[in-house]
């Protein structure tokens, strides 16, 4: 069904909980947004949820428009330039739609008037570090999936993504998809650059490492981690001849040196996870001084 002229003039018209003018097109299978430029700007508000529209695009100017509803659509893209044509804009509802990667999202940056935004049941709400990403794409809003956008998520954002380091990992998310899991990009798709695969195999130190990073690719696993899997097995192979001839040797806690060097192997985190590491503990320092 499109969204005609007729359709727009038959509509229901309503004033909504927070006393908006509101047009109700829910319901009607529309596939696009089309003809909104029949409503005269008259409308501050526009359900168009439960429909099956695919992009978010097509608005005419209307200065008046303050929500949007487009809850249970099909929408994975987002058109550039929404500022234009809605400068007013504070509240965007896309709950349960086809959202999957962070940088999709990225044309809102410039939708400066946006203060509520929900990506609730989009698949890039699943992605690891999906909210401070989006919070530091989105400086400006205040409720992000009817969750207060706190000061402590806004330093952390600042923090992980400051700096060059920063910068590279900002792109790397942008390209992620729900193939990431809490455990980081994964090799397969778009989610790892050509480049990165071409230094991992040029720093492998042999042939046993390059096949390593072969299967990994092959089944989506991470790269960094094949490359170094070799050179982990050496220092055990040591350690378990030296404890059947002479004991087992201890780590500065009383611990085997093999368990001691696995759990500092498991303690390693990603320069995201170090980020909100740091970033927890320079609050806890500034919280004991005050």
């Amino acid at each position: 069904m499109r969204l005609t002229p007729e359709v727009l003039e038959q509509a229901d018209v309503k004033l909504n909980p927070s006393f908006e003018v509101e047009i109700d097109l829910r319901g009607n299978k529309f596939a696009a947004i089309e003809n909104l430029g029949v409503t005269d700007n008259y409308y501050e508000s526009i359900d168009l949820s439960d429909n099956e529209i695919a992009k978010l695009e097509n608005f005419p100017l209307l200065t008046r428009l303050k929500t949007l509803f487009f809850n249970n659509n099909r929408i994975a893209r987002i058109e550039t330039g929404l500022e234009k044509s809605l400068p007013s804009l504070e509240t965007l509802i896309l709950t349960n739609n086809r959202i999957a990667r962070l940088g999709d999202l990225n044309p809102l940056s410039t939708v400066k008037s946006l203060r509520c935004l929900s990506l609730l049941s989009n698949p890039v709400s699943k992605l690891k570090h999906y909210r401070l990403y989006v919070i530091h794409v989105l400086p400006f809003l205040k409720l992000l999936d009817f969750s207060k956008v706190k000061w402590k998520e806004r330093l952390l954002a600042r923090k992980i993504f400051e700096g060059e380091k920063g910068e590279t990992l900002l792109s790397m998310l942008a390209e992620s998809t729900t193939m990431a899991t809490d455990s980081g990009p994964r090799v397969s798709g778009i989610s790892r650059s050509k480049t990165q695969v071409q230094d991992a195999i040029r720093n492998a130190k042999s042939l046993e490492e390059v096949q390593k990073i072969e299967a990994a690719l092959a089944s989506g696993g991470s790269v960094e981690g094949s490359a170094s899997g070799g050179e982990k097995n050496e220092p055990m192979e040591t350690e378990q001849t030296g404890s059947a001839s002479g004991g087992a040797e201890t780590g500065g806690k009383g611990q085997p040196v093999g368990e001691a060097e696995e759990e500092a192997s498991a303690g390693e985190a990603s320069p995201a996870e170090a980020a909100e590491a740091e970033a927890g503990q320079g609050e806890g320092d500034g919280g004991g001084g005050s």
